[in-house]
């Protein structure tokens, strides 16, 4: 009998709080006609109120046509007064909401146009605005960003939205694919990548966005020629692409990523084709150019289209201006075998024979090196590097990732000289010590003429996901001015990494080839050893091995 007095009670102080709430939104609103009038913003945001409010309660059809009366006048009075407002925006998200859960998603689209001038008007100011200001302006409008996906995602589109779809990729990933040296004088647009394409070139913008608490993925393709994107639905992220997230080398073993992800692209790529592929979201951590083909046993897409990995597409815009820059700078910059102090983070001597090795391939093609180990290898000379002409800069030593770190910028990291100072028990301490370099540090760098930046590092790849954008150590040498960056995902072998390193530079340095050629020569290399852990011999196509390693351009 207790058990359900006290049932009865909660539930009695549930109506209570409910219909406090709602009095207090009623409130709201006729204080609005009074101050600002029936036709203000003001009286169409207190609408919204009460109108979410019944919509939260949509287990009665009183409730829910009370929430049709309220939403839909307010959103068309929004509309009206101040249409891309973030005002007008507030008002509209539990509309098309509510529209999303009927049998009326289709008249969402009417709106989605509304969310998108939002974005747009905030994307001309972003290039006056520090880069911690826009990661909290895209955070802060994550949910108005998220429904306009959704809608885009799950209904059929017209040209115009279409046109809307990769538009609103670029918004989100643009500004983050950009250097301090990049001049902007508009936002981009897909028409001004269309201008760009060569006839063998695929841009693609994948979208990520959470909806009814799941993640889904999208994605807009463009052609030469083509005068509209066009959408392609990609898949949800279920148990077993979370199962990826966390354990990174299971989506290059089983097809049934390639199906997920590539599935319904796949079959409008050609071979010679040229594939310029901007990840979102968590896909951003996965090396989906490396997905296994169906019915093979070791074949991956990359192994039969150019898959080329870029922050946004927008970087095709500065393609053709590399292309006529001054040649290369031929000097190189070279770290390896540092002495980290005694504590977390074990010596990586196997580092000196790698260096040693792309140093001399490196003199071979022209190159002059500095070379930088142990103790030299310390952050006051890494930071020195800042303002100095160097094509190159190869690093090789261990990388972190703090996920609890609140600011993303201070959340990865590189060891260098004396960096086990920072590190006592579980936690960070990165002002006890000159030997952490974070991507705050490096994002303040000047690196105009570094054309590649390779991080021969563990899980260097990895970042805070912030509006479709991966933001780490990648994203800031971009902003410092590389044109394009090595990572890796996970964990890597040494001897492989050794193998990989060696071959990845031969190749792109003796043949002039792409990065991403070079690179699938050099995973090449690396499949056809075996290698012995704990006096067990692996096969090298176990993707563990080589599929770690991705290239940003």
């Amino acid at each position: 009998m207790r058990k359900f007095i006290v049932i009865f009670f909660l539930l009695l102080c549930c109506a209570l709080q409910a219909a406090d709430n709602l009095s207090v939104c009623e409130k709201q609103l006729r204080d609005a006609a009074a101050l600002y009038g029936r036709r203000s913003m003001e009286y169409a945001l207190a609408m919204s109120r009460i109108g979410a409010y019944y919509a939260d309660t949509l287990n009665a059809d009183y409730n829910r046509k009370k929430a049709w009366s309220y939403l839909e006048p307010a959103a068309v009075l929004a509309v009206s007064l101040d249409n891309g407002s973030e005002q007008c925006a507030q008002v509209l998200l539990p509309y098309m909401d509510l529209l999303m859960h009927s049998s009326y998603s289709a008249r969402a689209l009417s709106y989605a146009a509304s969310l998108y001038m939002m974005f747009d008007n905030a994307s001309k100011r972003f290039y006056d605005m520090t880069r911690d200001e826009v990661i909290v302006w895209f955070e802060h409008n994550k949910p108005y960003s998220d429904m306009l996906f959704a809608v885009l995602d799950q209904n059929d589109l017209s040209k115009a939205e279409e046109d809307m779809l990769y538009n609103m990729c670029l918004i989100e990933k643009s500004y983050f694919a950009s250097s301090r040296y990049d001049k902007h004088t508009a936002p981009v647009r897909f028409s001004d990548i269309a201008n760009v394409l060569e006839s063998n070139d695929v841009a693609i913008e994948f979208a990520s966005y959470t909806y009814g608490g799941e993640t889904y993925y999208t994605s807009s393709r463009l052609k030469k020629g083509w005068k509209h994107p066009k959408k392609q639905s990609i898949c949800r992220q279920d148990s077993l692409m979370q199962m990826a997230v966390l354990n990174k080398p299971l989506l290059n073993r089983y097809e049934e990523f390639y199906a997920k992800i590539w599935g319904n692209l796949a079959p409008g790529f050609h071979k010679d084709d040229r594939i310029w592929f901007a990840p979102a979201g968590d896909l951003h951590l996965l090396s989906i150019e490396y997905c296994k083909i169906p019915k093979t046993k070791t074949t991956c897409l990359a192994d039969i289209f150019r898959m080329h990995r870029t922050f946004s597409t927008a970087r095709l815009l500065s393609r053709k201006q590399r292309s006529n820059m001054r040649m290369p700078v031929k000097r190189a910059m070279l770290y390896g075998n540092v002495d980290y102090g005694k504590g977390l983070w074990r010596e990586l001597p196997q580092t000196s024979n790698e260096v040693n090795m792309i140093e001399q391939t490196l003199k071979t093609a022209g190159y002059s090196t500095e070379k930088l180990m142990q103790k030299q290898a310390s952050m006051g000379n890494f930071l020195a590097m800042s303002g100095k002409k160097y094509g190159m800069i190869h690093i090789a030593t261990h990388g972190f990732y703090n996920a609890n770190e609140s600011n993303p910028m201070y959340a990865c990291g590189l060891i260098m000289a004396n960096g086990n100072c920072a590190f006592r028990a579980d936690s960070i301490y990165l002002d006890a010590c000159d030997g952490v370099i974070t991507a705050a540090e490096i994002d303040t760098m000047h690196l105009p003429d570094t054309r590649l930046v390779v991080l021969s590092a563990c899980r260097s790849g990895l970042g805070r996901v912030v509006a479709d954008n991966v933001i780490g150590m990648q994203s800031a040498f971009r902003y410092a001015g590389a044109e394009a960056m090595m990572t890796s995902l996970w964990n890597v072998n040494d001897e492989a990494t050794s193998i990989l390193m060696k071959t990845f530079y031969r190749e792109y340095l003796h043949s002039q080839g792409s990065l991403q050629e070079a690179l699938r020569d050099a995973q090449k290399a690396v499949r056809k050893q075996h290698y012995v852990i704990g006096n067990i011999s692996y096969d090298g196509y176990a993707p563990k091995f080589w599929a770690a390693f991705i290239i940003y351009e």
